[in-house]
């Protein structure tokens, strides 16, 4: 609510750098982004009945224009993020190109949300965390992840529709965030051209 009386345009999700967490918290970060039951992700188990998992109905920056912020590092709940605000946002792309090729899709009154940045990691597992009696403990991997289209990104990743470059030492230097800048200016062209 603070967000929506300080009179934005529009928004940038940064989530280079987010090695992912737990399904609940990208589920509801979702949840600001789309309507309710909106498809955020699907599982399939090989033990357990397949699942899927939806917005919660909040939605109430689904009106705003978003550029999602992405590098190798952006992994698992952060790709479930991306790639379920780019699919459920932008329905006209093609699942197929955010793995093999920037789609170079336009934000438009039809898509909303596009992934300028870096291809990200490509961790696209359900995994379980089992306790031993010793005290220690054994991750299993007990299922696979989809996005709403039925896309696995596991070991490919998702190519953003703009891939942009980040210098490292550019950056540290004089605080250059290539990434950043090319996000700003495709919102502001988006918001010229639909004035």
């Amino acid at each position: 609510t603070s967000l929506l009386q300080q009179n934005i345009q529009w928004i940038i999700l940064d989530i280079r750098g987010n090695g992912g967490g737990l399904l609940p918290e990208s589920v509801s970060v979702v949840s600001h982004f789309l309507p309710q039951n909106s498809i955020v992700t699907k599982a399939e188990y090989r033990i357990y009945n397949d699942d899927e998992y939806k917005a919660q109905g909040d939605d109430v920056l689904s009106q705003f224009p978003l550029v999602v912020l992405t590098n190798g590092y952006s992994a698992s709940a952060s790709e479930i993020i991306a790639l379920a605000l780019r699919e459920n946002r932008c329905p006209a792309s093609t699942a197929l190109s955010l793995q093999e090729q920037g789609s170079g899709s336009i934000l438009s009154p039809n898509c909303t949300v596009i992934l300028v940045g870096e291809r990200t990691f490509g961790k696209w597992t359900v995994q379980s965390l089992q306790n031993l009696a010793f005290g220690g403990s054994l991750k299993l991997t007990v299922g696979k992840r989809f996005s709403p289209s039925w896309l696995s990104i596991h070991h490919k990743g998702i190519l953003p529709d703009y891939v942009v470059d980040l210098d490292p030492e550019e950056y540290y230097s004089s605080g250059t965030d290539t990434q950043l800048d090319r996000a700003k200016q495709l919102l502001s062209q988006y918001l010229t051209s639909s004035r």
